[in-house]
């Protein structure tokens, strides 16, 4: 008989579903990789085909990192998620003790994501990426009263949300345009060098696909590829450069596109791409052999195993049998 399980299709909240008790593969165990390992790299991109839980894992890591801004040193945000919750994850184990003491809500995080950054025209998408900037700031007003940040960079704070709240949709003026285009290149190191100052810790950047913005420019009504890749390369420069700034402590990049890292990421810092294929990240993404055979068995489906693997073969990344997360779960 078929077991009652909550799937909640499409979230990509971890604690929306780890709180509403939905179903979910436990990836934390790579968490030890990202953060503790000898092979642990300063700035990581992850590229992987769309519908593999790129977007749920860069949300589980912000999770696990991200400061209490209110509280520093109060954990209980994570405790409750990841480890009391009952699911006996990995990163809740005696081994995982060190990684919980030396990372786990200890970093201010930047996260954000260029999925919606697209249009028919250069002036929509940069729209676009204003309004997604809008809401990062907006995380981050509590900044502006603060008696460690200079005059300054409140200054220039203000300014950049000022202006991407009034002005998103008036671009069509080429000053707004050129100011926007400035704002787009200078948003993200502003609000790091700010955290930095008041925290006194290095900042974690996650910007999950980054390469949409690139993917929409090229079948734009009037393409724009050049334009959009340059205000992304200039994220990527004054993000994640050769010298990088005191402030950063690791980047971790998720997209579908490996042909834009060569452009994008050139003059980057230390970055390492892991594909497909590339170790020891290939069960990251997506459902390995094992994690399958426990989603049918825990929906009372095992007597269905044979007849879902050869509906639906998957993929081979490196030495492991990958199957999409949305295909399994939409027949479960």
């Amino acid at each position: 008989m078929k077991k009652d399980v909550l799937f909640m299709t499409g979230n990509e909240d971890f604690s929306t579903i780890i709180e509403k008790d939905a179903y979910y593969v436990d990836k934390t165990s790579y968490l030890k990789e990202l953060f503790m390992s000898s092979s642990e790299v300063m700035n990581a991109l992850f590229i992987r085909p769309r519908r593999f839980g790129k977007t749920l894992n860069m949300n589980m890591i912000k999770a696990f990192c991200e400061l209490n801004y209110q509280n520093p040193g109060d954990k209980s945000y994570q405790q409750k998620l990841f480890i009391d919750n009952g699911r006996n994850l990995a990163v809740a184990g005696d081994d995982y003790k060190e990684l919980r003491e030396k990372v786990m809500g200890e970093y201010p995080v930047i996260s954000i994501s260029f999925r919606g950054v697209e249009g028919n025209t250069f002036q929509s998408a940069v729209s676009g990426l204003l309004g997604i900037i809008a809401e990062l700031y907006d995380r981050f007003l509590f900044l502006r009263e603060s008696v460690k940040q200079s005059e300054e960079r409140i200054n220039q704070f203000n300014v950049i949300y000022s202006f991407c709240t009034a002005k998103y949709n008036k671009l069509s003026e080429p000053d707004n345009l050129n100011e926007a285009i400035v704002i787009c290149g200078s948003f993200l190191a502003t609000l790091a060098e700010m955290l930095y100052r008041e925290y006194g810790r290095k900042i974690l950047v996650i910007i999950d696909e980054y390469d949409v913005p690139l993917q929409k420019a090229v079948i734009a009504k009037e393409p724009y590829y050049d334009d959009m890749l340059e205000i992304i390369r200039k994220i990527s420069v004054t993000t994640f450069k050769q010298n990088p700034d005191p402030w950063l402590y690791k980047g971790i990049v998720s997209g579908c596109l490996r042909i834009a890292h060569q452009s994008v990421f050139t003059d980057a810092n230390n970055f390492t791409t892991f594909g497909m294929n590339d170790e020891p990240y290939t069960g990251f993404l997506g459902f390995t052999n094992d994690e399958t055979h426990k989603l049918l068995n825990d929906c009372g489906l095992s007597d269905k195993e044979s007849e879902v693997k050869e509906w639906y073969d998957g993929y081979r990344f490196g030495d492991k049998h990958i199957f999409c997360p949305w295909s399994l779960i939409s027949y479960c």
